[in-house]
């Protein structure tokens, strides 16, 4: 197997990284919001500085410390991370230099990636415009996708088998060749979330200042649709195929069905639900400052109080078992009847005689809860030089998209170098969903008017290997803009 040498070496790692992302795991990213360009450039190290309309995501209680401007009014944020469980950036270049793409190559690429998938993670955050902070209340609001999206590996080691004919026939016709078809996994689905925030700040003796609160959080769904199960392999002889593979999938807020009209046509109708999934939680918070120069902050976030629920929920089960029967490509394509329907004749290769490759079964409902995690942050201005040092620890609850049981660290610099006009920052991240990152970004603060741009390198350990690290498994940016009077 070959693969010509490429001059647009990053353009094709992108272009690769989306063919798989494409493919039929699902959305990911840490639970930091990608969206935020000031938290993204800090390496979501941001619980104890978040403030205005920031905090909200971060921890409630820290409305209670507001100061000029105590009113803010945000324009809108987008953010988008993307990136893949296996080969970095460097990976792929080195890969290039060598004029042809060797099975070895590909072999060790596939190694890279953990468990029985090639898998990607990607995430998209929005910030609904005008979310509005004015002193202790903000009402907020925001867009989030997940997709988690990953393929068998047993489908790639087929396609980089280089093992001559002879040898390949002897294999088949011996004892078969397997590939497995285990390990397709996927979960997509949207989100949308508003944010009722309010904080007080209450009497501590042993703080100079000390806050509570709580954000209510109001969830619309979007259909969702996941895989749960799958399982079986492709056994390859000489001249045939034999399939056995279960994969089952089940759907949220829509249905699919295949229908016969009035002239023998078939026919697939598909129904959505549209966003009536919907569902409560909440976050609880505390913030304290323990002097003028050093903040403590904590938030336990997405506590259910009422699972998102899907009323029009279907399951359905796609068995294939050839059994004895033949099937080769030209079963397949020469041999299917003309003008007979392909999901009709696929049943008559495919499924147990006298049943169908697809089983449909209507479920009472499919619920689900925005993942719950722990977020601790430290804060601490610099003597030295105008500069804000901050520290987080977040540890979630469950893995999912947006969560990972492993805990995470990160530490993060905001410098001012010419007062809070041109911010500068810098951060970095350990552990969690996205393993470890870095990231860079600046700010451009113009009276009522906030500019906020940040860079997230995945697989870079450090600020400085932001722009060009040939470690990067993916990358994220994040732009933010907003009014503050």
């Amino acid at each position: 197997m070959h693969c010509r040498k490429s001059a647009y070496s990053f353009a094709g790692f992108l272009l690769t990284a989306l063919a798989i992302a494409v493919l039929p795991r699902c959305a990911s990213a840490a639970t930091m919001s990608f969206g935020q360009a000031r938290a993204t450039a800090m390496g979501g190290a941001y619980t104890a500085v978040a403030s205005g309309v920031h905090a909200p995501a971060w921890n409630p209680a820290n409305l209670a410390f507001f100061a000029a401007p105590s009113t803010e009014i945000s324009l809108g944020n987008l953010g988008f991370f993307a990136a893949n469980d296996g080969f970095s950036y460097g990976d792929f270049v080195g890969w290039l230099d060598d004029e042809v793409l060797t099975t070895a190559e590909i072999q060790s690429a596939l190694g890279t990636f953990p468990g029985g998938a090639i898998s990607i993670r990607q995430t998209m955050n929005v910030g609904i415009p005008f979310s509005v902070r004015v002193k202790q209340v903000a009402v907020t609001g925001e867009f989030m996708e997940f997709v988690s999206v990953g393929l068998p590996r047993g489908l790639f080691d087929a396609i980089a088998d280089d093992r001559d004919a002879t040898t390949a026939y002897n294999d088949a016709r011996t004892s078969g060749i397997p590939y497995s078809l285990s390990g397709i996994v996927g979960d997509v689905w949207a989100v949308g979330v508003t944010k009722f925030s309010y904080a007080r700040r209450v009497p501590l003796r042993y703080a100079d200042a000390f806050s509570v609160g709580a954000t209510l959080n109001y969830y619309r769904a979007s259909p969702r649709v996941r895989v749960v199960e799958s399982a079986g392999e492709v056994l390859v002889r000489p001249n045939t195929w034999q399939t056995d593979a279960r994969l089952v999938v089940e759907t949220g807020g829509l249905s699919v069905k295949r229908t016969t009209d009035a002239f023998g046509d078939k026919e697939t109708d598909v129904e959505f639900e549209a966003a009536n999934a919907w569902g409560l939680g909440c976050t609880l918070g505390a913030a304290g400052k323990l002097d003028d120069k050093t903040a403590i902050s904590a938030a336990l976030h997405n506590l259910p109080l009422r699972s998102i629920t899907w009323n029009m929920a279907e399951r359905r089960t796609y068995t294939l078992d050839s059994g004895s029967r033949i099937i080769n490509a030209k079963s397949l394509i020469d041999d299917k009847p003309e003008g007979a329907n392909t999901l009709d004749y696929l049943d008559t290769l495919f499924a147990v005689p006298g049943s169908t490759v697809e089983r449909y079964e209507r479920i009472s409902s499919m619920k689900a809860n925005v993942p719950a995690y722990l977020r601790v942050g430290m804060a601490r201005s610099v003597d030295l030089f105008p500069a804000i040092w901050t520290v987080d620890f977040e540890q979630g609850f469950s893995r999912s998209a947006l969560t990972s049981t492993t805990p995470r660290i990160a530490a993060g610099i905001e410098y001012l170098p010419v007062g809070p006009w041109i911010p500068l920052r810098a951060g970095m991240s350990m552990g969690g969903r996205s393993g470890h990152f870095a990231s860079l970004g600046m700010g451009f603060h113009l009276k009522w008017f906030h500019w906020d741009l940040a860079l997230a390198n995945e697989g870079a350990y450090t600020p400085f290997e932001v722009p060009f690290s040939k470690r990067a498994r993916g990358l994220g940016f994040a732009s933010e803009m907003k009014l503050a009077f």
